[in-house]
């Protein structure tokens, strides 16, 4: 039986209507869940471990010989220059290093930081695996860093350094350990125990991002590095001088507690009020007057001491500084040129 001439047209209509909808039609793709854990530090660890130098050092102890000490550090060149913490290698009378591979290099020299926790060895060698510093810029609270040492006197011939890994708990910490100040330190919850002091914090990418210093024994999951904002100038300024030049504003410096503000009946809640003022100091040179609240530093929005302090050890000595201050309620921009700081 033959189909009428219309209904073969309308059946061939429809398989061509069909054929492009099926070809228009894609199975829609499968979404992977994104993970914010890493899935392993194994990467990180083998691009930074190499840098990571342990240190045995000879400390002379009055009425008691010679005491045995250990501690980390980073090689930041290939020529040999380390960055490790001050407490590591103060009043040594002897330095051992040796690398991972469990060869051992010899001391040119030390210099340490005056004032922080910081010092630098130059080794005798060259063509060493040198880390690098991270971008302070870019580290958040709640990034993911890996530290690196030698805690207990874990030696690279006696089981080699330990990883620990955990995230960004805070930034801008400030405090004191004995007469040392802490300023813009990391506080993480990655461990930090006895010997990795002066060994690396980095992130993901391998970069350093502070200098271990110290744990909190009284506390779970607290530990602290130096941020390379305030460390990777000190090394420069050792490497490059043999001692920090650090710039100097002539002036102390307070938070702005509510008991401060109750008391000095300031207006403003946010900033660094300033005290203490030096006479003849760069801060008096430039109009700055006691109870001066500071709330920018080179644009830079001021809530901390630690804010400010890290600012000015960003500057050299003799370059100026543009502060904005409140003063009595009124909004003033100062100029400061910076002086030499000295203990």
């Amino acid at each position: 039986m033959r189909r009428p001439p219309v209904l073969l047209a309308v059946t061939a209509l429809l398989i061509v209507i069909i054929s492009l909808n099926s070809a228009c039609v894609t199975e829609p793709e499968a979404t992977q869940p994104v993970s914010t854990v890493p899935a392993t530090f194994g990467d990180v660890v083998e691009k930074v471990m190499p840098s990571v130098v342990y240190f045995l050092v000879e400390i002379p102890v009055s009425g008691q010989g010679i005491a045995l000490a250990s501690g980390s550090g980073v090689i930041m060149s290939e020529d040999g220059y380390v960055l490790t913490n001050r407490h590591v290698l103060e009043g040594a009378t002897s330095i051992d290093v040796t690398l991972q591979d469990r060869s051992t290099v010899l001391v040119e020299d030390f210099w340490v930081d005056e004032l922080l926790d910081l010092a630098v060895v130059k080794l005798d060698a060259t063509g060493l695996p040198a880390a690098v510093f991270a971008d302070p810029s870019k580290l958040r609270i709640g990034d993911w860093v890996v530290a690196l040492g030698h805690p207990f006197g874990l030696s690279p011939d006696r089981g080699g350094a330990t990883v620990t890994a955990g995230i960004v708990s805070s930034l801008g910490r400030a405090f004191f350990i004995g007469s040392i100040p802490y300023y813009d330190a990391i506080q993480t919850d990655a461990a930090i125990n006895p010997g990795n002091s002066g060994g690396p914090l980095v992130n993901l990418d391998g970069e350093v991002v502070g200098i271990n210093s110290a744990g909190n024994p009284e506390a779970q999951s607290v530990g602290y590095a130096i941020n390379v904002r305030t460390a990777r100038r000190v090394y420069e300024d050792l490497v490059q001088y043999g001692e920090v030049r650090r710039a100097y504003l002539g002036a102390n410096l307070g938070e702005l507690t509510p008991e401060v503000v109750c008391a000095e009946c300031l207006s403003l809640r946010v900033g660094v009020r300033l005290y203490e003022i030096a006479e003849g100091g760069p801060a008096s040179a430039a109009g700055l007057r006691e109870n001066d609240v500071v709330v920018s530093a080179d644009g830079e929005e001021i809530f901390s001491v630690t804010q400010l302090v890290a600012v000015l050890w960003s500057k050299e000595v003799g370059e100026s500084v543009d502060l904005v201050i409140y003063r009595d309620g009124t909004r003033m921009e100062v100029s400061v040129v910076l002086g030499s700081y000295s203990r």
